[in-house]
């Protein structure tokens, strides 16, 4: 069985919380001391939102950790944001950040309003796009285009085109 998934399922028991710390040790034994508190956040955040959270995969570390510290420290949040999360319905990764991150921040969503859908989350393109012009997306919220393609002229026809 993965790492992952034993790990997911071995702390997904009620009195994980007592053992966490040396069922961690033990599991990720190879791996520093920062991952392992990490790996920690990331199953308190699994246990609190269990199967509401659809696309764990695609939460971003900061954000994740983000929410692993507010749920730990207020327990009626996990409750709060699975109830978040099943009144939006996110079809997509990103659609389901920004619901997270809407009620981690405090922000209300405000009744009846759609959470925004780009449609389905598509692999992070990085590299030339076309002739002179690379993109680098790695960056959650951020894009980079560099290269000999990109010159003032390219960034007047982009603003252009995104402004419609």
């Amino acid at each position: 069985m993965h790492r992952k998934c034993f790990a997911r399922e071995t702390f997904y028991h009620p009195g994980f919380r007592a053992c966490r710390c040396e069922e961690l040790q033990r599991l990720f034994a190879a791996a520093s001391r920062a991952k392992r508190s990490k790996i920690g956040s990331f199953l308190s955040l699994y246990h609190a939102l269990k199967d509401d959270l659809r696309f764990a995969q695609a939460l971003p570390e900061r954000l994740g950790l983000t929410l692993a510290r507010a749920v730990d420290s207020d327990p009626g949040l996990g409750p709060r944001l699975a109830t978040a999360l099943a009144a939006a319905d996110p079809a997509s990764a990103e659609a389901e950040q920004t619901v997270l991150a809407a009620a981690v921040s405090g922000k209300q969503a405000r009744p009846g309003v759609p959470v925004p859908d780009h449609g389905p989350a598509a692999a992070t393109p990085k590299g030339e796009i076309r002739p002179g012009v690379f993109l680098d997306a790695t960056v959650p919220g951020r894009l980079v285009l560099s290269g000999s393609g990109v010159d003032a002229g390219f960034g007047d026809r982009l603003l252009i085109w995104l402004q419609g």
